[in-house]
């Protein structure tokens, strides 16, 4: 057969995706954090967008002052209809929305493979107000049952800790500026990794400025700046603390040793008693090699849910006492300014402006649209969790169903890749706590009698918890440890038919230590 160049014509159908389908599609997998700074670089590129702070909304205003008071109260809705829009696309997370009452014609998948629904903004229509007492990040008033999390911490970092002593200690120094770089050079966990001959090329600066430079950032607090390694760390501390003993240098020669736990070799290697070897161990044990740790390397701020469940004294036949709702106290809401719109659509301007005026007024009535889509599939995919796992609500973990993708989606009348995508980076604040929505995803194992089955990661809840046990089962005075071959017996005979291999599988993935090595840890503890 001869290979040769040649030209072909073909003709296929594929389904390509819009710029607003794309938008849409990644709107969906937003969380509420990433999605207000997404809203933020819209109103900042699109004249025609407004962020609304609904809490500074007096709602008990008439008719006529809410009109006066608000620039973008009329949307088009796409028949040459004119809607109200505070009550339409723009409030898309207003008290009536995020109380869970959906409609009664659910939207499906095509959603995302067509055109928007028109009268999608329906859905947010007619329904009971749920009066809250949270307040909005733009409120000044605090939550008193938040204050915590409403707080910025201000906890200073590693860095300007150190900085401050160089300023406080070497005020008039020459030394000074050669500390500050020096101090440019560590890496996160504190350490000087360069030796002073790299150092004096990369600066260009003298042999003895760089010892001394780095002499004097060693004598800072915490102790254990700027060393080269581990065992470094572990000999500035020993020596600031007065506990140094030549016994030490072999410990610290031989950290792999110590690592592994072959004590008894470390022991003939130093010709050191044994028990005067595990005192010294016990020693290092009190020291501290991550001096960072009690730092943070910024202002944070601890991360809201998207969804809130608690229980209701309203009993629902789908969902028991459990309700759930949208968390929109760190959500704006976006409105887009028609009055704006129809002022300058009056005026006389060239026929470039006017474009750019229409696609900014259309990609700001999408965006609104979007946003009512993304809060709905939210919504209604989190409520089909609760459904399904009302005995992982009112038990805890070791009663989670098994659950996949799938089986939201065909509940629904969801594609995969949609709940994938409304459930990505979601969490979900329950009375057990505050989980990822994919947490409640998990293939199932079957049981050893009957229909039931085991959700994969209540199994490794208890794998965690029996080798967390192991400590408290004394064995000729040391822990009894658990083999994957124990910890497989222990499953069956709680009813879980699973196999060695897979306990292995699940205790890795768990971040577990084998056998070999939790005895070895087990033999320095004792």
């Amino acid at each position: 057969m001869s290979i040769k160049l040649k030209l072909q014509s073909r003709q296929v159908q594929s389904l390509v995706l819009t710029p607003q389908m794309r938008q849409a599609i990644h709107i969906l997998q937003l969380n509420n954090l990433e999605l207000n700074e997404f809203l933020t670089e819209q109103v900042n590129e699109n004249p025609f967008l407004e962020i609304h702070d609904s809490q500074n909304f007096d709602s008990t205003l008439d008719a006529s002052e809410q009109e006066n008071d608000n620039t973008g109260n009329f949307l088009d809705t796409g028949n040459g209809e004119r809607g109200d829009f505070q009550n339409g696309d723009g409030d898309f997370l207003d008290n009536s929305f995020k109380s869970g009452n959906l409609p009664e014609t659910h939207i499906t998948d095509s959603f995302y493979e067509s055109l928007w629904d028109s009268d999608a903004r329906q859905d947010l229509q007619n329904r009971p107000v749920d009066q809250g007492d949270a307040s909005s990040p733009g409120d000044n008033k605090v939550n008193p049952g938040h204050v915590i999390e409403q707080s910025v911490s201000t906890v200073l970092s590693f860095v300007d800790f150190v900085q401050q002593q160089i300023f406080d200690k070497m005020l008039d120094s020459p030394l000074k500026e050669d500390c500050l770089t020096l101090l440019g050079w560590l890496d996160d966990e504190a350490y000087l990794l360069e030796d002073a001959e790299e150092l004096e090329t990369s600066l260009k600066i003298s042999l003895d400025r760089v010892e001394a430079a780095q002499h004097e950032l060693r004598s800072l607090m915490p102790v254990g700046i700027a060393a080269s390694s581990l065992s470094d760390r572990l000999s500035m501390q020993l020596h600031h603390e007065g506990l140094w003993h030549p016994d030490f240098q072999i410990i610290l020669d031989n950290l792999d040793l110590l690592g592994r736990g072959e004590v008894n070799v470390l022991a003939k290697r130093g010709k050191i008693r044994p028990r005067v070897l595990l005192d010294r161990i016990e020693t290092i044990r009190q020291l501290n090699p991550k001096i960072t740790s009690s730092f943070k390397s910024e202002a944070t701020q601890e991360r809201q849910p998207d969804i809130l469940v608690f229980e209701s004294d309203v009993t629902d036949e789908e969902y028991g006492n459990w309700r759930v709702e949208l968390n929109d106290n760190t959500l704006p809401k976006v409105l887009v300014l028609d009055r704006y719109w129809e002022e300058l659509a009056a005026k006389k301007m060239p026929s470039k402006d006017r474009e750019y005026l229409n696609a900014c007024y259309n990609s700001g009535n999408w965006l609104v649209k979007s946003m009512n889509q993304r809060a709905i599939t939210l919504l209604r995919v989190a409520r089909e969790i609760v459904k399904q796992q009302p005995a992982f609500l009112e038990k805890g973990l070791d009663d989670l169903k098994p659950m996949t993708l799938r089986d939201i989606a065909e509940e629904l009348d969801l594609h995969e890749s949609t709940v994938s995508r409304v459930t990505a980076n979601k969490l979900m604040e329950t009375p057990r706590g505050i989980f990822d929505l994919k947490f409640f995803f998990s293939v199932g194992i079957s049981a050893k009698e009957g229909d039931k089955s085991h959700s994969a990661r209540a199994v490794k809840e208890r794998i965690k918890n029996l080798v967390a046990g192991e400590t408290n089962n004394l064995k000729g005075g040391r822990p009894k440890i658990f083999s994957d071959e124990a910890l497989a017996l222990a499953l069956q005979n709680d009813g879980i038919d699973i196999a060695r291999r897979t306990v292995a599988k699940y205790r890795e993935a768990i971040g577990i230590p084998s056998s070999a090595d939790r005895k070895r840890a087990a033999r320095l503890l004792s």
